[in-house]
């Protein structure tokens, strides 16, 4: 009870900035932290895909299984269908998106670089249903090379979003004596990318790699992307004036 009493009271005691503030953070971790489970009574909702042989077979089996979660062996196919074995994220970056927006909205009178970034995240938000609803308009080559391009768009994206929340974030610490605090943000959000590019690489080549490795880099994206959290609530107060250092 006591356990819940303090959570209560840093709720109450918390500034809206903060709290949209952690809104944000708990936006970007929807976006980090994957976990799917596979739907099959998803399954006919898309057409099915229509396997191209005017590219690689692989890339067309890669690209579909990190999106749609396309399990199925391409080689046990001949011409003709492949089937999609849907799978849904339990932490949905689409949520992610929109956490994002919301937070980076309500704060965008501290900094014009926060109202950007949420018209980007806002982009996001729409690119993110227009991947999912691609099968609906395009089959086969066409829907390989949209997915994989447009998937890089995202991340593309989620970089812009973040560089201008770390910028945002940064500018708001104005001051010699916030030097270290912005140095440890920009360093742990620039590894943060880093990893999540390697993540995301290892992602698309789930369908070859061994589930160990792929489990060990979600674990160590996650470690260091909460380290950039760390950084960022550490010195909430500061961000937005409650306390000067």
């Amino acid at each position: 009870m006591s356990e819940n009493k303090n959570v209560l009271s840093f709720w109450k005691s918390t500034g809206a900035d903060i709290k949209f503030l952690m809104l944000i953070l708990v936006g970007f971790m929807l976006l980090i932290f994957d976990q799917h489970v596979t739907c099959s009574w998803l399954n006919g909702i898309y057409p099915a895909f229509q396997q191209s042989y005017n590219i690689n077979e692989e890339f067309q089996l890669y690209t579909l299984n990190y999106v749609f979660g396309m399990k199925a062996n391409i080689y046990e196919y001949s011409i003709g269908e492949i089937s999609y074995h849907l799978k849904v994220d339990i932490f949905p970056d689409l949520i992610g998106y929109i956490f994002i927006t919301i937070g980076l909205l309500k704060l965008s009178g501290k900094t014009k670089i926060f109202n950007i970034s949420a018209m980007t995240s806002m982009f996001s938000i729409i690119l993110y249903v227009v991947i999912r609803l691609l099968p609906f308009i395009f089959n086969g080559e066409q829907l390989s090379y949209l997915c994989f391009w447009l998937v890089i768009a995202q991340f593309g994206l989620d970089i812009c979003i973040g560089y201008m929340f770390v910028y945002g974030i940064c500018d708001l610490l104005q001051g010699y004596q916030y030097v270290r605090d912005r140095k440890a943000i920009g360093i742990s959000w620039f590894v943060t990318v880093i990893v999540n590019a390697a993540v995301l690489l290892l992602s698309w080549l789930s369908a070859v790699i061994n589930p160990a490795l792929l489990t060990f880099y979600n674990m160590f994206d996650l470690a260091v992307n909460l380290l950039f959290f760390y950084f960022v609530f550490r010195i909430r107060d500061y961000i937005f004036g409650y306390r000067k250092a």
